[in-house]
């Protein structure tokens, strides 16, 4: 499996999958996230993207169910196949640039947050993504770590989240805690760091549903999902709150059914 990694600063990654890349008449093309899924409908192999499910006639070799990709697609509304109401997704041409390594998701047992892991790494920033380019599709939230490391380096990501504790409230929204934690698991090569951002993708579809219920009861329209991350240490490898952790807030609004 790739690990699809960007080098340099985010706003590098963030060029490659330009939401919007052209758009005339009823035909666009766009660039994102999508996840490999099987239609209810209609049986086929499609990709869960921001916009929609998407088809064509040679996705089935080209990706595995429940894996997640960069892509391209290309719709063309006005075509035929598109025009139908049967069908539960879009026909489009589709590129496929890359599979987004999963990461870890764990919902017990969070690590001391007052000393690092063996082999664990600084973080320098978190970042999710919103819009077109989908941060959060078919049950799985995408996001991006900055780190310094060596060429081929590889890593274990790890997103934890304790689900005995209850919500925190902050500035009148209910915000959950996770911990992102991240072990160096093969060396690399040389002797210069360069900056490094990785993307994985979690799966969190259950929990994120049951966290929506939640919500909706209590008659929220939002809530939050507060990322800690190391992003330094002493040289004894302690940590400590006012120093060590930085945080990335991601927000979901509340779906309610009708």
């Amino acid at each position: 499996m790739k690990v699809f990694k960007w080098m340099g600063t985010l706003a590098v990654a963030v060029s490659l999958l330009t939401s919007c890349l052209g758009e005339s008449d009823n035909r666009f093309t766009r660039q994102g996230f999508a996840v490999a899924g099987v239609s209810e409908k209609s049986y086929k192999t499609v990709l869960y993207t921001s916009y929609g499910p998407m088809y064509s006639a040679n996705l089935m070799s080209q990706v595995v169910d429940g894996a997640c990709y960069t892509v391209q697609y290309e719709v063309d509304l006005n075509a035929p196949e598109n025009k139908t109401q049967t069908m539960d997704y879009y026909t489009a041409t589709i590129t496929i640039f890359d599979e987004v390594t999963r990461g870890n998701t764990i919902f017990y047992n969070v690590p001391d947050t007052t000393t690092l892991l063996p082999n664990e790494q600084i973080i320098t920033n978190v970042a999710g993504f919103t819009g077109e380019v989908g941060g959060y599709l078919n049950g799985y939230l995408f996001l991006n770590a900055t780190l310094n490391e060596l060429k081929e380096q590889k890593n274990d990501f790890s997103l934890y989240w304790d689900r005995s504790k209850d919500a925190e409230e902050i500035d009148g929204v209910s915000t959950y805690t996770l911990f992102l934690r991240v072990v160096k698991t093969a060396d690399g090569t040389g002797s210069a760091t360069t900056s490094t951002n990785e993307i994985r993708a979690y799966r969190m579809k259950e929990v994120i549903d049951a966290v929506n219920k939640t919500e909706a009861e209590k008659g929220s329209d939002r809530f939050n999902l507060r990322i800690y991350y190391v992003k330094e240490a002493s040289e004894e490898g302690r940590l400590s709150w006012d120093k060590s952790w930085g945080k990335y807030d991601y927000q979901f609004g509340v779906y309610k059914e009708s």
